[in-house]
C-alpha cells in the first residue's frame, strides 16, 4: 500500500525529502484513476510544492506532473487554477531539449478544452 509506504518514509526522512516525490506522484495518479480529484489534487501539491522548494522544476517528468496535476484541477471545476498550470507546464514543455511537440500539442489541446 503506497500510503504505509509515504507513512514510513515521512517518518523516517520527514516530509518534505525528495525520496518523498515519487510517492507522492503515485499516490496522486491512483487518485485521479479512481476520479478523486480532490485527493489526487492534494498529492500532486505535494509533489509539485517539493520540487519547487529542491529546485527540480525544469525537467520532462515535472512538466508532465503539473499537466496532470493541471488536468484535476480542470476536473474538480478549478478552471483558474487549472489553467495556470498548463500555462506553466508548456512554457517548461518548450524550454525543454529536444522535440515535445506531442506534448506541448496535447497541453494546447487540454487549455483549448477547459
Amino acid at each position: 500500500n503506497m500510503l504505509k509506504a509515504l507513512d514510513i518514509q515521512s517518518k523516517a526522512y520527514g516530509d518534505r525529502h525528495p525520496n518523498l516525490g515519487t510517492l507522492y506522484q503515485n499516490i496522486a495518479d491512483l487518485y485521479a484513476a479512481q476520479q478523486n480529484y480532490n485527493e489526487a489534487i492534494a498529492y500532486f501539491r505535494k509533489f509539485y510544492d517539493l520540487c519547487k522548494d529542491t529546485g527540480y522544476t525544469e525537467n520532462g517528468n515535472f512538466a508532465f506532473m503539473v499537466f496532470r496535476f493541471a488536468s484535476a484541477l480542470g476536473k474538480a471545476g478549478n478552471k483558474y487554477e487549472a489553467m495556470e498550470k498548463y500555462r506553466e507546464a508548456l512554457d517548461i514543455a518548450k524550454r525543454l531539449p529536444g522535440n515535445h511537440s506531442k506534448f506541448i500539442a496535447d497541453i494546447e489541446k487540454a487549455m483549448a478544452e477547459l
